[in-house]
């Protein structure tokens, strides 16, 4: 029973300690003062630590909520950009003194349909660069891009390295669920037999 118990415990710390460090970089997209549509968002996506080019396969996370005022719909509309709305991903990285630094950074999304109100048109974001107006939204209507609907500038707002994933919940129940099932079924047949 001993040996038993020393098993399971020794399984659960080595599926627990099985957490890679990750890169997480959080981004800002702004638009200078002007007439007409009006758009900001922020989000994060994430990499395991020490990658200097990130393509869209490495990514383990990405989420950007933008929030939209449309010139002629008011708003504000959110739209909110998901790793699986991401049709390209590339980021390069420096090393640096006190960690890494972004120099490129390009972003291509599906169009999204407005979440709340239907008089917004599907919009796509893209950055193709950090330089000012390096980003933008593109209105589509029908399945055809019918062009620039903001423009603006991505930025950085931090990175962090050596994040540790934080095990999902249903993960760690299940793995309990697991592990009660294995020890009530070997203490059975330990009766039985």
């Amino acid at each position: 029973m001993l040996a038993l118990k020393r098993t399971l415990i020794l399984a659960l710390l080595a599926i627990g300690g099985r957490v890679d460090a990750d890169t997480v970089v959080a981004i800002r997209f702004t638009i200078d003062q002007q007439p007409g549509n009006w758009a900001v968002g922020e989000g994060t996506f994430s990499f395991a630590d020490g990658l200097t080019t990130v393509g869209l396969g490495d990514l383990k996370t990405f989420f950007l909520a933008t929030s939209v005022i449309d010139a002629v719909h008011g708003g504000p509309q959110p739209y909110n950009y998901e790793q699986i709305t991401l049709q390209g991903f590339s980021a390069t990285f420096e090393a640096g003194p006190t960690g890494p630094t972004l120099t490129s950074l390009a972003i291509s999304t599906a169009p999204i349909p407005p979440p709340q109100d239907p008089l917004f048109p599907y919009l796509a974001f893209n950055a193709t660069s950090l330089a000012k107006d390096g980003a933008f939204m593109e209105r589509w209507e029908s399945s055809v891009d019918e062009g620039v609907y903001v423009t603006g500038t991505m930025t950085v707002l931090r990175i962090d390295t050596g994040v540790r994933a934080v095990p999902e919940p249903s993960g760690a129940i299940s793995l309990g669920l697991g592990a009660t099932a294995i020890a009530l079924g070997w203490r059975r047949r330990r009766g039985a037999g």
